[in-house]
């Protein structure tokens, strides 16, 4: 059946209508999976029709001593080299930089979370503190962080500190799309 132009626009038109009206936060769910030193997961999921929250779920199952506090955060990139955490570079920080005064020190203030860097979970919410079983299990409700962008999680990573006071990283975790991660294990499925 051979289509006139006008037809072939009508198509056309309506096509990218309807790739434009759906929404771009649909399927923005991720995932940062912890395999070395830590075991669990820290999964984020985008509301965009709840004023933009993103729920934080936490999942450690092991790798954290019972009882202590551990800093975790999103960090400015993926982990360029397996196991180097210091990779990730520095926490998401993008209304930060160079903001705190020469001399002084970076605190995140939880009454004040305008003034907390975006990646700084444990600033704005707390450290990790694992049960006696050395388990984590909450959930956290921001409103600073975002899917993509400047703001965004993609493309980033979560880092869990030890307690020290230099707050070497104990391990790190790849912040990736389980929209993405769907799509493609449906095409390596079909083969």
């Amino acid at each position: 059946m051979m289509m006139n132009m006008n037809s072939k626009f009508l198509l056309f038109v309506v096509l990218v209508l309807s790739i434009s009206l759906v929404p771009s936060c649909v399927g923005q769910d991720f995932i940062a999976e912890f395999k070395g030193k830590v075991d669990g997961r820290v999964r984020f999921y985008f509301h965009p029709d709840e004023d933009n929250l993103m729920d934080i779920v936490v999942d450690i199952r092991d790798g954290l001593e019972p009882g202590i506090g551990h800093p975790f955060h999103v960090h400015e990139f993926n982990v360029k080299i397996p196991g180097n955490c210091s990779s990730a570079g520095p926490h998401l920080d993008p209304t930060l930089v160079g903001k705190v005064p020469p001399g002084q020190t970076y605190k995140c203030d939880p009454t004040q979370l305008d003034k907390c860097e975006v990646g700084d979970l444990s600033g704005k919410y707390g450290p990790l503190i694992p049960n006696g079983d050395g388990i984590v299990q909450t959930i956290y409700h921001d409103h600073s962080l975002k899917p993509n962008g400047d703001y965004g999680i993609a493309g980033r990573s979560v880092v869990v500190h030890l307690p020290d006071v230099n707050r070497t990283r104990l391990d790190c975790a790849d912040i990736i799309s389980l929209h993405n991660q769907r799509r493609r294990l449906n095409r390596l499925s079909r083969y």
